[in-house]
């Protein structure tokens, strides 16, 4: 794994939250030069109870009673799943990788980066399987760009997001089991256009994808 040379952050003061001094009115965090003010942060939610209603090879469900931040009781369902992997892949001509597919559940077609879920293995083993897999594709140089929060209102899945460069083309194994018709190569700087006029839609892609656009100076942040 290729190591980068860290990036440049602005040197505006920050007050870190701790366990002991949480980030209370006021207080500033300094996110990527921009000066965020926050209320205080703490976890308002308390758990009285849970048990697993639902168990199958993909996902769990989890039923929580809780007493709600206003102090009521209640009960939260949270389906729970192993971390997943998301891979914004770059080739030599400054092109994504993005699959087509079509999703069941919302019952549309759609663009998005390789990804999946990770399997007793580590998340940058994990990436590069679902690289391959997905586009046939081999990277040489990986960076780690971030952990995002999936479906946090529901879910407890977290996804780590790698950067993939210095590609090679290879065969794809897993077009047939994940529905994938088709990889394209689209240049970077239409990506966005793509996200603007409605045609790239998984957020799970445009998250990583805006990520990858600001470090690579795509987008300046």
């Amino acid at each position: 794994m290729t190591e980068y040379p860290s990036r440049k952050r602005s040197q505006r003061p920050s007050i870190p939250a701790t366990k002991k001094s949480p980030a209370k009115i006021g207080d500033f965090f300094d996110l990527r030069g921009c000066v965020c003010y926050c209320l205080q942060m703490k976890n308002r939610w308390k758990l009285l109870s849970q048990k697993f209603v639902h168990v199958n090879p993909w996902y769990s469900v989890r039923c929580d009673k809780v007493l709600r931040p206003e102090g009521k009781r209640g009960t939260y369902n949270v389906i729970v799943k192993p971390p997943a992997v998301f891979v914004v892949a770059v080739d030599e001509k400054d092109r994504v990788a993005l699959i087509q597919l079509y999703r069941y559940p919302t019952q549309r077609y759609s663009m998005e980066i390789p990804a999946g879920g990770m399997e007793k293995e580590t998340p940058l083993q994990a990436a590069k399987r679902e690289l391959k897999e997905e586009t046939g594709l081999v990277a040489k140089h990986w960076e780690k760009i971030g952990l995002v929060q999936i479906a946090n209102g529901i879910m407890d899945q977290l996804g780590h997001v790698y950067l993939a460069t210095d590609l090679s083309h290879g065969n794809a194994t897993g077009h047939e089991e994940e529905g994938i018709d088709d990889v394209l190569f689209v240049p970077f700087k239409k990506i966005i256009s793509l996200i603007v006029d409605g045609k790239i839609t998984d957020s799970n892609s445009i998250t990583p994808l805006l990520m990858a656009a600001v470090i690579l100076k795509v987008l300046k942040s």
